[in-house]
């Protein structure tokens, strides 16, 4: 994905985050960041994530069995050298993706 747009000349650098978006058996929303990642200048703004989660995902069940499908979304803020900072969203999963049953991870 690229980001070079959101570069100009006051833009100091950009803080992405993978967040997932679910709701437990319970009916509480959750948002959950799974990776993040500061970057510092226009020509490393083009980012593939394929690495693993960069934080440990859990769930207060202890376990994700029977937890609906969640939403991915790559986010970002922009943090400038003068002024406020801008939030937004680059991109977003259409559809929910079900969670691995296969092991338990929590």
């Amino acid at each position: 994905m690229y980001l070079t747009p959101l570069f100009n000349w006051n833009t100091k650098q950009l803080f992405l985050y993978v967040s997932a978006e679910y709701t437990n058996p319970q009916g509480i929303r959750n948002d959950v960041v799974i990776w993040d990642k500061i970057v510092r200048r226009k020509e490393d703004a083009n980012i593939t994530i394929t690495s693993r989660n960069k934080y440990t995902f859990r769930e207060l069940s202890s376990t994700f069995r029977n937890i609906p499908p969640a939403h991915y979304s790559l986010k970002y803020n922009v943090m400038p050298y003068v002024g406020i900072l801008t939030y937004g969203e680059a991109a977003r999963t259409k559809e929910p993706v079900s969670f691995p049953e296969s092991r338990d991870l929590s």
